[in-house]
């Protein structure tokens, strides 16, 4: 029989060192004929057709298929090199040994994978473990035994030895680099896998004498199809150990414990096997089947063929995606159907080197690789074709200046993307529409888009074009300017149709003090010697109703000298008992000639009683500590990104805006109200979804249940939508927790007109030990805006609900289901849903609204109750809402106060909300 002509493409060091020793018996044997080398290096190509006895050499691999009569060819290139070679040798009806990982990119793979089947040709892929003696030794054990649980230990020494295995878009990191052959000799034990979970570390900027860009330690788990799960763990912090590595996989089953390396396997602690002699090395056993398989046509002779080995590439890419998604436990039909991908560029964001490794050179171009060279000029050419989806036509991503960055590597184009603001970022749906682009470029095979916010995307970005495309006169600054255009002029004076008022909710507490000795030493004793001056404030209950536990706030001025330290020095006393009240100090303020803090404390009252509290201060000695009081109040995180529990229910605020994202019932039916917490963001490409732009254009930060206030012209600015984190300050404590936030809206569809005239204000206050919580909202009109409609009160929950409710002030709660949408011929004083399985209920207490500037505020029809398009339920208020836009004047507001209660309907709660509703409506009036 003739002897099989083989070529290889890319003369790497997988291929001089394991790949063509492998085959070198069978080239003396004469069974294989090495036709073709390939590769970009030509003194590479001479040095190694010297030593192996190539016939002819090529440094483009186009060239060589054209030319060369092959049987088989060895494909040895970096992942992010295969380009069309696979595709060329399926055509041609060569068969292929392509080394792993055949891609990083799960899309490629899989097409490469359908030309293989299409074309009927024997493939093989590099997983030489499968090869090794001692895996059939365990694959003997294990046809008697029933494995249960499985291992992988791989802990590297020393450096690695190439520059792409340095670099995680390049590799995909160690897990997929090397540990795919693990992960892949398990699968040869125990069957194809179907879920991942990993957790990966990275070393932070200095750390390490390595300049790796990717993670140093890898922690996966698996579960089987078979229904085994498994463990695999790699690290590379062994930098400076030599010879301290270990690379071995343990299997237990019912009753054996078997270890495996390369050349020995030990079943319970014994040794079952171990090899003699290197003679018989994988690679040489791995070449001469698949030259077996070759020579006789026949597919089922590989143990690893490209098609089934994708369930191993998926794996490893697998747990690169649910290491971005913080260890989320993901299916690898998922993966593998593209459905789920992982981020190349994820390790940006953990500090480590982005330079090149010191380990090596990039490669001037992909070997094997003789299409033209892509130049960076020829991606900002093709870039300039693409609309921009935001601004529209006839602008491009260029013009408008979201292209911050292109670096070509190779065929690889790498692009990022400044976005332009932070308020729902909805990457994908400016990174997808960007790489489809660029892989459309000839020559292109592999493109990854990032965004950054450093520095943030400004108008002056904009190029003269887009400046003129968008309507920017000569006298306009350089973020532009609002752009007044509505015929009708608002009455600056215009008052709201409908408004509720409260009665003062704040105590005003002055600055006139007594001395402390003029109170009872008896009945004050604990305070004496410390405390020298107290103010006296006394709460009136006028509405007939005995209050419990009602939060009371007090703003407290104090003459200088009075007050060092109001948070330490403050305490609250019963002026009948002297008995001690917990309260909260919050914003104090110390100056010279200044002090003021606020206080909230609980206040029990009888109905029509007068209950006076002593407010203490002005104590200076050193002992005096700030006091600690119980509490079930528990808040948890940094900046607005907060979780607030109260044991009745437990509030997320998003990280980004710090809008309300969620809500847990944590008593009777633990109804979750929002979304789940997404994953980081993605910083490349996703599945773009179609709908997205109007997303993008209406509803700003993605995943909130709370959405409001905002206002619309021809734009919408949403409280979701700030151009950066808004100002914000949280004031926490055992009573409340309180988080304000105020800014200037951005509209992300036309970012280029950064509004400055209308202010919106919120703040969040959440107790201690009640089932509400209170948001308070303004909107403020500060130049002249056109301005169409105006909402402050709207929440959108994900088929929670079974049925609405609402209540008129003095009337009956009537609940309605959920399904149909409710209209109002006046203001309800609540609304709400109802889960009428587990009984649990969210409703909303509209207790104060008011407006000025805005004719017609406040009109009940304007009210929407029910459920959406979409199936999820809605509550929507909107303050004004006109047919065509009116130039509202400065001066103009909105303000709104309302209470948000947690309930059920099996304790009694439904009673509860018109008590509650009236008790909150009418809160303690103080005198001081």
């Amino acid at each position: 029989m003739s002897a099989t002509r083989v070529g290889f493409i890319g003369l790497g060091h997988i291929s001089i060192h394991a790949h063509l020793p492998g085959l070198a018996p069978l080239v003396e044997a004469g069974d294989v004929e090495l036709s073709a080398f390939c590769d970009i290096s030509e003194a590479a190509l001479s040095a190694q057709a010297a030593t192996f006895g190539a016939k002819a050499t090529y440094t483009d691999h186009h060239e060589m298929f054209d030319r060369e009569e092959l049987d088989a060819v060895y494909i040895n290139l970096p992942p992010t090199l295969h380009t069309d070679q696979v595709t060329i040798a399926a055509d041609k009806g060569i068969a292929v040994f392509v080394e792993k990982p055949v891609s990083l990119d799960m899309a490629q793979a899989v097409a490469f994978s359908q030309q293989v089947d299409k074309a009927g040709i024997v493939s093989q892929v590099g997983f030489m473990s499968r090869y090794y003696p001692s895996s059939e030794k365990v694959c003997q054990l294990l046809a008697e035994r029933t494995p249960r649980h499985v291992m992988i230990n791989l802990f590297y020494s020393g450096k690695p030895v190439r520059w792409w295995t340095s670099r995680y878009e390049e590799c995909g990191g160690s897990f997929v680099e090397n540990t795919v052959h693990m992960v892949d000799l398990l699968r040869y034990f125990l069957g194809d896998i179907a879920d991942v979970s990993a957790f990966y570390q990275w070393r932070q900027r200095g750390e390490g004498p390595e300049m790796m860009n990717m993670p140093h330690v890898y922690d996966v788990n698996y579960r089987f199809a078979s229904g085994v799960v498994g463990n695999a763990t790699t690290s590379r912090v062994l930098t400076n150990a030599d010879g301290a590595g270990r690379r071995e996989v343990v299997l237990v089953c019912d009753d054996a414990m078997i270890e495996w390396s390369t050349g020995k396997v030990m079943e319970n602690s014994k040794t079952v096997f171990e090899e003699e002699t290197q003679g018989r090395s994988a690679f040489a056993l791995q070449a001469r089947a698949f030259i077996a398989a070759v020579k006789a046509g026949d597919k089922s002779l590989m143990r690893s063929p490209y098609g089934p080995s994708l369930n191993s590439l998926a794996a490893v890419l697998g747990a690169n995606a649910s290491a971005e998604r913080d260890g989320e436990r993901l299916s690898l039909a998922d993966v593998q159907s593209g459905r789920v991908a992982w981020n190349p560029l994820f390790c940006a964001g953990h500090g480590t080197p982005t330079l090149d490794s010191p380990w090596g050179s990039r490669p001037a171009q992909a070997a094997g690789a003789g299409a033209s060279m892509i130049t960076e000029e020829a991606v900002w050419g093709h870039l300039r074709q693409l609309q921009d989806p935001m601004f529209g036509e006839p602008l491009s991503v260029v013009d408008v200046g979201m292209i911050e960055t292109v670096r070509v590597t190779g065929t690889a184009v790498h692009v990022s993307i400044r976005m332009f603001n932070r308020g729902r970022v909805h990457i994908d749906a400016a990174a997808s529409p960007i790489r489809s682009h660029l892989l459309q470029l000839e020559g292109v095979t592999a493109a990854a888009v990032e965004a950054v916010w450093d520095a943030a995307w400004t108008p002056d970005r904009l190029s003269p074009k887009a400046r003129q495309v968008l309507g920017f006169t000569s006298g306009d600054p350089p973020e532009g300017a609002m752009h007044v255009r509505a015929a009708e002029r608002a009455d600056p004076q215009a008052t709201a149709l409908d408004s509720r008022h409260l009665g003062a909710t704040r105590v005003q507490v002055g600055r006139q003090s007594q001395p402390l000795s003029e109170l009872s030493r008896d009945r004050f004793r604990p305070y004496w010697g410390g405390w020298r001056s107290y103010k006296r404030v006394t709460l009136k209950e006028t509405g007939g109703r005995r209050r419990c536990h009602e939060p009371v706030h007090l703003d407290v001025s104090f003459t200088p000298g009075q007050l060092r330290d109001p948070v330490r020095e403050i305490r609250l006393v019963a002026a009948e008992s002297g008995q001690e009240i917990p309260c909260q100090v919050y914003r104090p303020h110390v100056a010279a000639d200044e002090v003021s803090c606020s206080v909230v404390f609980f206040a029990d009252v009888e109905a029509h009683e007068d209950k006076t509290y002593l407010l203490l201060h002005n104590n200076p000695s050193p002992a005096c500590w700030q006091p600690f009081y119980p509490t079930g109040l528990v808040t948890r995180g940094e900046g607005c990104a907060l979780q607030i529990d109260n044991g009745t229910y437990r509030a997320r605020l998003s990280p980004v805006m710090g809008q309300l994202r969620n809500l847990v019932f944590c008593r009777w039916g633990q109804t979750r109200l929002g979304w789940e917490d997404p994953s980081p963001l993605s910083l490349v490409d996703a599945d773009n979804d179609p709908h997205s732009k109007l997303d993008i254009a209406w509803h700003g930060e993605d995943d909130c249940i709370h959405w409001n206030p905002d206002f619309r012209n021809q734009l919408r600015y949403r409280m979701t939508n700030w151009p950066q984190a808004p100002n914000f300050t949280v004031d926490q404590g055992a009573l409340c927790t309180i988080v304000r936030r105020w800014g200037y809206p951005v509209c992300p569809t036309h970012p280029a007109r950064d509004q400055s005239a209308v202010c919106l204000d919120v703040t969040y206050t959440f107790y201690d030990g009640l089932p509400y919580f209170t948001m308070t909202s303004a909107l403020r009109v500060e130049q002249e805006a056109d301005i169409l409609v105006v909402r402050n009160d709207e929440w959108l929950f994900r088929q929670s609900f079974s049925h609405s409710l609402h209540m008129h002030e003095g009337g009956a709660i009537i609940r309605t289901p959920a399904a149909g949408n409710i209209s109002f011929a006046s203001n309800p004083a609540m609304v709400g849903f109802v889960d009428q399985a587990k009984g649990d209920a969210f409703v909303s207490l509209r207790l104060a609204f008011d407006a000025r500037g805005f004719p017609g505020a406040y009109d009940p029809r304007w009210l929407t109750l029910g459920t959406t398009d979409y199936g999820n339920q809605l509550w929507s208020r909107d303050v004004f809402h006109e047919s065509r836009e009116q130039a509202v004047q400065p001066g103009a507001f909105v303000s709104e106060s309302n209470a948000y209660v947690c309930l059920n309907v099996e304790d009694g709660g439904v009673e509860q909300v018109a008590t509650w509703y009236d008790l909150l409506r009418a809160p303690l009036q103080g005198v001081a």
